[in-house]
């Protein structure tokens, strides 16, 4: 409950904050939306990768999260 609670607050800001981005460049919206999908995707293929070589847990305890 906590973690999805905490997850939608960091969105809900995320998206204020980029949503006032619109006004400094026209370009800047872009730009943002395309580094938070390519970040989105590089994790999302290192926690498969990690998942199938059977090293998710070491990986977790290394950054502190398990």
């Amino acid at each position: 409950m906590s973690a999805t609670l905490t997850m939608g607050l960091v969105a809900g800001f995320y998206g204020m904050c980029t949503a006032r981005t619109g006004t400094l460049s026209p370009h800047l919206p872009w730009v943002l939306s395309f580094i938070s999908a390519s970040t989105s995707v590089l994790i999302g293929l290192i926690w498969l990768l990690c998942s199938a070589t059977g090293t998710l847990g070491d990986m977790m305890e290394a950054v502190g999260l398990e």
